[in-house]
């Protein structure tokens, strides 16, 4: 795959991350995803599962929108590096122990994808919450 598809692979995938917008993982993921980030408890494994940690942070930031800020991808072995970022307001239910309060937030991330078909079979990411935290708190 060019570097130009895996871009916009890349690019298409990631809107999972926007509110209600789980059902993408049925376009651009393998049904055998695996997805890590330091804030789960070890590795989700597969996409009805990834649905569902989506959805709870959903309930969350119902009214969450991602935005890539740069892609980078890596045609040797078929991954792609983003750096984004996501913003929303706190609902619904508590996070990381605090209650939700109708605050405005925006958090950076660096997600790295590897692609495989045409379809991306692992997900591996980092967060910024202590950011979120703070933000959350202040």
């Amino acid at each position: 795959m060019l570097n130009f598809g895996l871009r916009k692979l890349a690019d298409n995938y990631m809107q999972i991350w926007n509110a209600e917008s789980e059902g993408l993982l049925d376009i651009y993921a393998d049904p055998a995803l695996q997805v890590e980030y330091t804030h789960f408890d070890g590795i989700c494994n597969g996409i009805e599962d990834y649905k569902k940690i989506l959805q709870s942070t959903y309930r969350s930031f119902p009214d969450m929108e991602v935005t890539i800020t740069d892609i980078l991808p890596n045609k040797k072995d078929g991954s792609v590096t983003l750096f984004w970022n996501y913003s929303g307001t706190h609902q619904n239910t508590p996070l990381f122990g605090v209650n939700p309060s109708g605050k405005k937030i925006s958090v950076n991330a660096m997600t790295v994808l590897k692609i495989k078909d045409e379809k991306v079979i692992y997900e591996k990411g980092i967060i910024d919450n202590l950011s979120l935290l703070m933000q959350l708190t202040t």
